[in-house]
């Protein structure tokens, strides 16, 4: 019988023990609550969702009259921008290291709040590259007018205007369909 009076208190003691584990007490007490910030990139663009320059010349330069809204419509984060151009049916897209040529034009993105000239759009810093080269990803020098694609808050637009360098001739004389491609990264 002594031995079972020891093994129950020793069952007693052990589930005492484990209960004051749970329990806090004190003035105050602390609590413990945890989180995770949702990291989910997304863009949202609103308005225009394509811009047709119509017929230009050859060889010309020319700026868009409407921008791309993009907004930074993620979980809760800051996003930076990258932008990639594509070729067409029958023109290719100019790499950085290239220019206009006959069949190739060059893509230029700004971002900027009113429409930018010709002069500031089409510099080497905001030369869009070719679809085999990496994304271009936007800094305070790339990509940059009044706004810039880098650090956009969460629930931020910013409005990206694209400039078109026309081949310099052509062996088509089909309208020509180009995609630009916007990625966000964490910055």
């Amino acid at each position: 019988m002594k031995k079972l009076g020891i093994a129950v208190a020793m069952l007693a003691a052990v589930i005492v023990s484990s209960q004051a584990k749970a329990v806090m007490v004190g003035n105050p007490v602390d609590v413990e609550v945890f989180a995770q910030i949702d990291t989910t990139l997304q863009l949202t663009l609103t308005g225009a969702t394509s811009f047709d320059f119509g017929t230009v010349n050859g060889n010309s330069t020319n700026v868009a009259t409407a921008a791309f809204t993009v907004g930074n419509t993620g979980g809760g984060i800051t996003e930076t921008l990258q932008v990639k151009g594509t070729d067409s049916a029958n023109w290719t897209c100019a790499t950085l290291a290239q220019a206009a040529a006959p069949d190739r034009f060059a893509l230029y993105g700004m971002f900027n709040t009113a429409i930018p000239t010709v002069v500031a759009m089409f510099i080497a810093n905001n030369q869009i590259p070719a679809p085999a080269e990496a994304y271009k990803t936007s800094s305070i020098t790339l990509f940059a007018g009044d706004q810039t694609g880098l650090s956009i808050a969460n629930a931020a637009t910013r409005n990206l205007w694209i400039g078109l360098h026309m081949p310099t001739t052509s062996t088509s004389n089909a309208r020509q369909r180009v995609q630009i491609n916007i990625n966000a990264i964490q910055p």
